[in-house]
């Protein structure tokens, strides 16, 4: 091994670990999301065989990889080990990046690629959190890697198989959330682009048609009714203007593709730019197209595992371009580095707002862990349905007969006789998630409560407040 080879493995080394540092220090930086709580209590119920409930299903469309393993790292260390899953994945794909640039351009672009993917504020946070976004980008990024390598093998017999694999990590990835199967169109015209039709038919496209067919006899179609829902009102809930849509799409991979523009400025690392950048845009033009607000600061991940590549590219580009003229051997890599360190910056930031953009509940939980007694009946006020989770899962082992009622998807009326039913010990209130309509039906029952206590939660955008009511 050259002494270049052992260098550039020592700095790839030390930059998985400030990976690790930088995920690992703090995963308890928040209460448990919804998000994760739901998972989690899927992930148990797949592994003891029980059925989702509705909501459930709803929520996380049936999937079950994810779950199964979120659950698993639960049951290991809490949230901290449930949040591990993700850095681990996280880890693995900034590794894959790491080839992937590699492989594409040059062991230099190689390292570049793994520093910006841990300098990137999306991806440290969605390393932190519990949901399936780095899942599922760990299997894209593994995809395109293995299709990739596939181009440059020599033995037939080598390349088809991990043709074939790339299929089979496309179709996990799709089944760990169902929106990078929008990535499988242009996946497959590259793979017929670069390989053979005939090859591209048997080795991928029909693998990759076998696993979706089954699955979707298997696990979507008995389980639809549910599942239409995620389409229809909170997709409506989520509609936004364009400019509100491209305005968040710009926050999160303006800079990236500034990057990756630069990318393709010199000859001979221009064309694998330009793919990198037509293979990110999927996700980015189903948003505009659709208007869906929902999930566009998570899903950007997926532009990003295309993006990494090209954005190496365009920061030893802008290297060059800057010490244009200046013979000495540091001004190059002087530039370059600076240029990483805007993206650190940058990536630091966004982290810390992204980690402040859900409500940090914690404070809410200590209440009802030291006001709260077992057998307890807690109402929250939500237009979503899922903070009970949160509750349920924070509070299972000290209260395992609490009951946490949401209000979601009921009419007013329906609130008010259920209050009338169910006499909640506790009323909360909250500004994140609460609905109005549960107020003015609570307004009628105001005389049967009294205020214990409000908290000030902190978000990116300002504090939400949250009061709670105890049953006289």
């Amino acid at each position: 091994m050259t002494d270049n080879r052992v260098k550039n493995r020592h700095l790839l080394w030390i930059i998985l670990a400030y990976g690790l540092v930088i995920t690992g220090i703090d995963l308890d930086y928040s209460s448990i999301f919804h998000d994760e709580a739901i998972s989690i209590f899927m992930g148990r119920n797949a592994l003891i065989n029980l059925a989702c409930d509705d909501l459930c299903l709803q929520h996380t469309g049936s999937v079950l990889v994810h779950p199964v393993i979120l659950a698993i790292g639960d049951s290991s260390a809490g949230i901290y080990g449930a949040r591990a899953v993700s850095a681990i994945f996280g880890l693995g794909l900034a590794f894959v990046m790491y080839l992937t640039g590699r492989t594409l351009l040059s062991e230099k672009h190689g390292i570049i690629s793994a520093m910006l993917f841990l300098f990137t504020g999306t991806t440290l946070y969605l390393s932190k959190l519990g949901t399936y976004d780095m899942t599922a980008a760990f299997f894209l990024g593994l995809s395109f890697l293995l299709i990739l390598k596939s181009e440059k093998q020599q033995s037939r017999f080598s390349a088809n198989i991990l043709l074939f694999s790339g299929a089979l990590s496309l179709f996990v990835g799709s089944i760990t959330k169902y929106t990078v199967a929008i990535y499988i169109l242009p996946i497959l015209i590259y793979v017929f682009w670069r390989h053979k039709v005939a090859k591209g038919i048997l080795y991928f496209l029909f693998p990759l048609t076998a696993f979706l067919s089954v699955y979707i006899y298997s696990a979507i179609l008995p389980a639809w009714g549910y599942l239409s829902s995620t389409t229809t009102s909170p997709y409506k809930e989520g509609l936004l203007p364009l400019m509100d849509i491209t305005g968040r799409i710009f926050r999160w991979l303006g800079l990236p593709y500034l990057l990756a523009v630069f990318g393709t400025f010199f000859k001979e690392r221009r064309l694998n730019a330009i793919i990198c950048i037509a293979l990110s845009l999927p996700i980015v033009l189903l948003h505009v197209f659709t208007g869906d607000g929902r999930s566009v600061d998570k899903n950007v991940i997926f532009a990003l595992v295309f993006l990494i590549p090209a954005m190496a590219s365009g920061v030893d580009n802008m290297g060059s371009i800057f010490s244009t003229n200046i013979p000495s051997a540091w001004v190059k890599p002087f530039f370059t580095t600076a240029v990483l360190i805007v993206v650190w910056v940058f990536g630091i930031t966004d982290l810390r707002w992204l980690e402040k953009q859900y409500p940090d509940m914690s404070p809410v939980v200590d209440f009802y862990r030291q006001k709260g007694f077992d057998g307890m009946t807690v109402v929250i006020d939500s237009v979503y349905g899922e903070p009970d989770y949160i509750y349920r899962y924070s509070l299972e082992n000290i209260y395992p007969a609490a009951q946490f009622i949401s209000t979601s998807h009921i009419t007013q009326k329906e609130q008010e006789e259920m209050l009338d039913r169910v006499r909640p010990d506790f009323l909360m209130f909250e500004e994140f998630y609460g609905a109005k309509s549960f107020r003015d039906a609570a307004l009628k029952h105001v005389k049967d409560y009294v205020f214990v206590r409000d908290f000030a939660i902190p978000l990116s955008w300002g504090p939400q407040e949250v009061q709670i009511f105890k049953r006289r």
